[in-house]
Order: structure tokens, then C-alpha cells, then sequence
């Protein structure tokens, strides 16, 4: 096993996305009950009581199989495909964009035992790092052991299955993005480092998971199918193999893919007004635009650690994701201005993490004065207990 994944029982964490000395005087604050940021701790804890009975989840309760016939393989339908009412049988299913079929969310499928899975360890994992309670690492390490190593529940390592169309496609590499919050998820479970509820043995099983999902990501037909998107799903394919890559100690792969996403995907992607028009397009499109460009900003995050300034870089003629938020800041004040369709509700936690690191990386004041007035309950925000502003008041 490397030697950085071996260190998960010490005391500091691995993390790339968080700042440990950062992370532990906010702690040291919440200790000395700081009013500032008490609301966020609060309701963290609030949110990790409730997700201490969750789960365990696993891949082989859904109530249907794959094509494959294995338990362990992950499976799910495109969110925004819906039966054909010209059919008797429905088939083939149909695209309305930015309408999610209830179908996906059921019981059939495993996308929503995945995302309630990462929300919950996400959750316990924090509270535990800022409480020391140990009843909520102990159940993240039940939750994680559950979901990825333990040999009757364990998910395979790919996404094969993942968003096939029902009567056109069973796999296709769009299921990609349902991993999106892999690499937020991992960074925070980091944060069990010295609880010793996740022991060295539960790690190396983890990163020879992780291992060989990086592979599939890389040489599977689906992977390499994903790694030619051009819009948000690129961008989050190229953060997923990154994170990875770093996470696994292959700092050469990740500084090469962060380097030439920056040189290929900022020309395409971004307009040197700051708009993203592969996300306008869309039905939800200042949602996906603000998806994307959490996507950047967390690459961005990623470039520190490979000696790449994301956060500045710009094309000749403009193009940056600091134009992009730049862009984007004036509807988060008022979204009913937004000149494009946006016909699903935006998830505000999503806004503020731009906002926050926004104000960090460009030191100026305005994108704090936005997280305040744009985000209703700021101070009860997850953000404040994971970056410190820089205009603290």
C-alpha cells in the first residue's frame, strides 16, 4: 500500500480539497463556542443525528438487476427519460429534459441509495471531526465498509449500468456523472484519521477499490466515451480522474490531466464574457452552469497540489472561470432576471461554495457580501465550517 493511504490512522488527514490547519482552528473556535460559527455547527450535528439510523446501503438491495445478472453491479436510468406514450410497452423512452422521471428515484435502482450513502458519511464524517463524538465515525466506517468492501454487499468497481435508456441503451458513459461526489465524499471521510474506526485494512481495500475504478474510468469504452463530453460532464469526468490520481499517489497523471483540461476545456466551455454556452442550452441552465463551475473551482483546488494556477489562468482572448463567476454573480442576487430556462429550484449550498472560494482565491470583498445577501440562513451554511472567510467581520 503507498505510503500516503497507509497514513489514514494518524493524525492529520488527507485531504486536497480542505485545508487541515484551516479545519482545525475552526474547531478550535467551535470549542471556544464562537457565535459565528455555531449555527453551522448546530445544524450540523442536527443533520448528523438524523443520518446516524440511515442505511447501511448497498448495491444489492435494489429490487431489479443489471444485464449483467450480477447483484454488484451499480444500476440506474437517465434521470430525464420517460416512457413513450406512443408504445404499448413504452419503449423506447424518451428525453424531456430537466424533468426527472420519478422512476429513477425508486427502489429499482441504486442512484438514490448512492447519493443518500455519500450524503450521510459526508455528514457523519464531519461531525465527528468537529465534535469527537465517535458514534458518528464508527457508523461512516460502517456505512463506507458497507457500500464498498464487505464481499456480500460491495458494489463492482465501474458504472457499466449507470443512466442506461430502457428500449436504446443499457450502458452508455453519461452514468459517469453519478460519481460526481466521489471525490468531495473521499476528502471528508479523510477526516477520520485519528478516530481509529477505519483501520489500516479497511483503507487498502478501499484504495484497491478505488484503484481499479480508476482503471475502468480510463480504459473502459463508457470512460473513454465520458472523456470526450465537452460540457459539465467532462468537466466532471476529468475532476473525478484527477482527485483519484492524486488520492492514489499518481500526482503525474493528475497534473497532466488538470493541465490539459485547462489549455482544452476553458477554450470550449467557457466565453470570454464568462457564459458557458454548452450549459445555457439546457432546461436547467443556471443550474448546470453553476454545477460546471463548482466542478472547475474544486479542479482548481486540485491545481495546488500539482503546481497548476487554475484560479488565474486565462486564454488569450479572455477565457477563465473567473469570468465565469464573474458572470453568473449578479443572478444569484436575483434569479428571476436569469434570461435563460431555469424550471427546476437551485440548490443554494452549491452557490455559497462558489461564493466563499470565490472570495478566498480573488481576496475581494463582494463575493462574501453575495454569500450574505444571496444565501437565505448564511450562517447556518456547511461552507462556514469548511472554509474560514477571508473578511470576517
Amino acid at each position: 500500500m503507498n505510503t500516503k493511504n497507509s497514513r489514514i490512522n494518524k493524525e492529520s488527514p488527507i485531504v486536497f480539497f480542505l485545508n487541515p490547519a484551516e479545519l482545525h482552528k475552526i474547531r478550535e473556535r467551535i470549542d471556544q463556542r464562537d457565535s459565528t460559527l455555531l449555527p453551522a455547527y448546530e445544524k450540523l450535528l442536527a443533520e448528523a443525528d438524523r443520518a446516524l439510523p440511515l442505511g447501511p446501503f448497498s448495491v444489492v438491495d435494489k429490487s431489479r438487476l443489471a444485464p449483467s445478472g450480477d447483484p454488484h453491479d451499480y444500476l440506474s436510468i437517465g434521470p430525464y427519460w420517460w416512457p413513450n406514450p406512443d408504445t404499448p410497452d413504452g419503449l423506447p423512452y424518451i428525453r424531456l429534459d430537466g424533468q426527472r422521471n420519478p422512476e429513477y428515484d425508486s427502489d429499482q435502482y441504486d442512484n438514490t441509495s448512492f447519493f443518500t450513502m455519500f450524503d450521510a458519511v459526508t455528514t457523519l464524517s464531519l461531525a465527528y471531526y468537529f465534535s469527537r463524538s465517535q458514534n458518528y465515525a464508527l457508523r461512516a466506517a460502517e456505512l463506507v465498509r458497507h457500500w464498498f468492501i464487505n464481499s456480500d454487499t460491495a458494489m463492482n468497481p465501474n458504472l457499466n449500468y449507470a443512466q442506461g435508456i430502457p428500449g436504446r441503451r443499457a450502458t452508455r458513459g453519461t452514468g459517469i456523472i453519478e460519481a460526481y461526489p466521489l471525490p468531495f465524499f473521499l476528502d471528508v471521510f479523510g477526516l477520520l484519521a485519528d478516530s481509529g474506526a477505519w483501520s489500516a485494512a479497511d483503507q487498502q481495500a478501499l484504495v484497491g477499490w478505488l484503484e481499479n475504478f480508476l482503471t475502468w474510468l480510463q480504459e473502459s469504452d463508457n470512460g473513454r466515451e465520458e472523456a470526450k463530453s465537452k460540457n459539465n460532464h467532462g468537466t466532471h469526468y476529468d475532476l473525478l480522474v484527477a482527485y483519484l490520481a492524486l488520492y492514489l499517489d499518481h500526482p503525474r497523471l493528475a497534473q497532466n490531466v488538470l493541465t490539459k483540461m485547462m489549455k482544452e476545456r476553458i477554450p470550449e466551455q467557457i466565453e470570454p464574457d464568462g457564459r458557458q454556452p454548452l450549459e445555457l442550452i439546457r432546461t436547467a441552465a443556471l443550474h448546470y452552469s453553476v454545477f460546471n463551475l463548482m466542478a472547475w473551482f474544486k479542479s482548481a483546488l486540485l491545481g495546488e497540489h500539482c503546481g497548476l494556477n487554475l484560479w488565474t489562468y486565462q486564454t488569450s482572448d479572455g477565457r477563465s472561470i473567473r469570468q465565469a463567476i464573474d458572470w453568473l454573480l449578479p443572478y444569484f442576487y436575483e434569479p428571476q432576471k436569469w434570461p435563460y430556462q431555469q424550471i427546476t429550484p437551485l440548490k443554494t449550498e452549491r452557490i455559497a461554495f462558489l461564493l466563499r472560494l470565490s472570495a478566498k482565491n480573488y481576496n475581494e470583498p463582494y463575493f462574501e457580501e453575495a454569500l450574505r445577501g444571496a444565501i437565505p440562513g448564511w450562517p447556518a451554511d456547511r461552507v462556514n465550517l469548511l472554509y474560514l472567510s477571508p473578511f470576517e467581520r
